[in-house]
């Protein structure tokens, strides 16, 4: 099962290893979100937050702001590479679907448009 990115909104984030990184989740109503991850197309998804529980310690859901659930990365590590995505609860609302590299210092990447899996090479 794969993470599809027939969705509303999309985004390639790219980031240092040890960068704080947020990925925004804007939902149409105020109603929880499910935000899932999931490293590679041939892997299974894993959830990182689904109504009101984190299931990774280092990953926060900030929904401070009424409609908005961001996910917090603290200290991005390369293994944090891979797609996140959020989803209101209830399949409503707009689909938020990023590609995440985390590049560590001795490391280059490879990604092209919709760049799932994200590829990273030693430099």
């Amino acid at each position: 099962m794969s993470l599809e990115v027939d969705t509303d909104i999309y985004n390639e984030v790219v980031a240092a290893a040890g960068d704080n990184v947020t990925l925004e989740c804007h939902e149409s109503a105020d109603n929880d979100v499910t935000w899932q991850y999931q490293k590679t197309p041939d892997h299974p998804p894993d959830y990182v937050y689904y109504i009101g529980t984190h299931y990774q310690l280092r990953f926060n859901v900030d929904h401070s702001i009424v409609n908005q659930y961001n996910l917090n990365i603290d200290s991005a590590t390369v293994s944090d590479s891979g797609r996140y995505l959020c989803v209101e609860d209830g399949g409503q609302g707009k689909r938020h679907v990023y590609d995440l590299a985390v590049i560590g210092e001795r490391c280059s990447f490879v990604y092209s448009l919709k760049g799932f899996p994200l590829v990273q090479k030693p430099g």
